[in-house]
């Protein structure tokens, strides 16, 4: 899936997006091809081939040159929607307001029952304590003053940052 996560983010560029953008891929230890279609698609791939998936988005913020970032897993793929509405999540986030943003990834089409029913009432939620580092937009002051994932966390490493986030003074909003 990580071809079409990265051509999803890149079709955009095309239409002239009001912002530079980089893409990382931090890959964890695949034995796949990975790395080469990554790096083929555009994409800047780093290894870190050890650490939580909380260490694996830490070590990718660590390397980052942006100011906000865009967290996503490698099979989440934006939309067109996602694209049109962007400018006025940046605006926000570029004001100084103190959110997280993102939102918990809609499931694709499917009879799978885990899918239509768990990830489907995440989906629809309008208010939420926490986002999923799926699709997760904080700035990088925030991720800063947070201290990043909580690397020990082997799970809930979105949660734990959305926490932090609330105890330091954001407020978390599902988009």
């Amino acid at each position: 899936y990580i071809e079409a996560t990265i051509n999803s983010i890149q079709r955009f560029s095309e239409f002239g997006l009001p912002f530079e953008h980089e893409v990382i891929v931090v890959d964890n230890g695949s034995v796949d091809a990975t790395r080469e279609i990554a790096s083929r698609a555009g994409a800047q791939v780093l290894r870190k081939d050890e650490g939580t998936i909380a260490a694996v988005r830490n070590y990718g913020a660590l390397k980052a040159k942006g100011e906000l970032f865009v967290f996503l897993d490698a099979d989440v793929c934006l939309s067109e929607k996602w694209f049109k509405n962007i400018d006025a999540i940046f605006g926000q986030l570029g004001k100084g307001s103190k959110i997280v943003t993102g939102s918990h990834c809609a499931p694709p089409e499917s009879d799978n029952w885990f899918l239509k029913y768990w990830f489907q009432s995440f989906f629809e939620e309008s208010e939420s304590s926490h986002i999923g580092s799926a699709h997760m937009i904080m700035t990088k002051d925030c991720f800063d003053e947070v201290g990043g994932f909580s690397e020990y966390l082997e799970t809930g490493e979105d949660y734990d940052i959305c926490q932090k986030a609330v105890a330091s003074g954001y407020s978390i909003k599902n988009n």
